[in-house]
């Protein structure tokens, strides 16, 4: 996913660097399907696919992350483009184990041994877990796919930007 905006949890928006999203299409597109819909803050993990895609609706958007919205506004207090690339593990129709909800830790982090007694307590979560598990690793594979060309293009359009701020302006 490389969202065109990102649409916070109180409804403001932040639109991503557009020359830089452009160089990220260009270089991703040819490489994997890339989503450009917006994508909106959530506080809480959305675990069911009824409130994804209410939450869709609501706020225009095609996704949901609990980080990118942060980080555009740090980007924006402090004046710096911003662009974001995110690989997308839960899908609007996926729903996420009541397992693995009791077994995340404050961090976000999955306590493994948790999470394996609660499966044998509610063995019915257990497909629903190795789909979860699949699409983890789908999404990984992507990122590490991704990463360098990330990166290249990353580092062109920044080095565009030094190029700009130092040559001087004719006034």
């Amino acid at each position: 996913m490389l969202p065109q905006r990102i649409v916070g949890v109180t409804g403001e928006s932040y639109a991503v660097s557009s020359e830089w999203h452009r160089r990220l299409y260009q270089t991703l597109s040819a490489k994997c399907p890339v989503g450009t819909d917006a994508l909106v803050e959530s506080a809480v993990i959305v675990k069911t696919p009824s409130a994804k895609q209410a939450l869709a609706q609501r706020m225009q958007a095609t996704a949901t992350d609990m980080e990118s919205a942060a980080q555009a506004r740090f980007a924006q207090e402090r004046r710096l483009p911003f662009a974001v690339v995110r690989a997308v593990v839960d899908t609007a129709s996926t729903q996420i184990p009541e397992n693995v909800m009791r077994a995340l830790g404050s961090s976000g982090g999955i306590n493994v041994r948790s999470l394996l007694a609660r499966a044998i307590l509610r063995p019915a979560d257990g497909i629903a877990m190795i789909k979860l598990s699949m699409q983890f690793n789908a999404a990984r594979k992507t990122l590490k796919k991704i990463r360098g060309p990330v990166l290249d293009a990353s580092q062109l359009y920044l080095d565009c930007l030094s190029l700009d701020a130092a040559t001087p302006s004719r006034a």
